[in-house]
């Protein structure tokens, strides 16, 4: 394994880590500049490449996703779609159709939602706003008229 390979696998795992959070606007990724230059670094030397990025930050999202299906699946009475942590998330990993037709139909909607209509004014381009955020370290712009829900956080 060489060094590039090394600098490779220490941000993957690094991309792997970070948390997604509830909140009502994007924020900025509260990495120290000097971890946003050194993503920037290793995209711009050929280190990491952009499918290897956008990879590592879809992957997140959909484990998150799945997260947030557990939160309406178990508590179904009590939590609907448009109420767990991050809409979003679950939106996206629904778009990106990551649940099977059983995970689908445990989904709790309301407000004569479907998994089709929920998907309908979230934020589909969610893998590339985080990745505009981890690497200008800047808030990422609203896209839709609904408040977004995420940003990133890093332990």
């Amino acid at each position: 394994m060489n060094i590039s390979d090394r600098l490779r696998e220490l941000v993957l795992h690094s991309l792997s880590d970070f948390k997604l959070i509830k909140d009502n606007l994007w924020r900025n990724f509260p990495w120290q500049q000097s971890e946003v230059n050194f993503l920037n670094f290793c995209l711009s030397h050929g280190h990491l490449t952009r499918q290897d990025f956008q990879m590592a930050v879809r992957n997140r999202i959909i484990r998150y996703a799945e997260d947030m299906h557990k939160q309406t699946s178990k508590y179904r009475e009590w939590v609907h779609a448009d109420h767990v942590t991050s809409p979003h998330a679950l939106a996206y990993g629904i778009q990106e159709h990551h649940f099977s037709d059983l995970k689908l139909r445990m989904i709790h909607f309301d407000h004569g939602d479907t998994a089709n209509t929920f998907m309908r004014g979230r934020v589909t381009t969610l893998v590339e706003d985080i990745m505009l955020q981890l690497m200008a370290d800047i808030p990422v712009t609203e896209r839709t008229n609904e408040p977004a829900i995420m940003y990133c956080a890093h332990d």
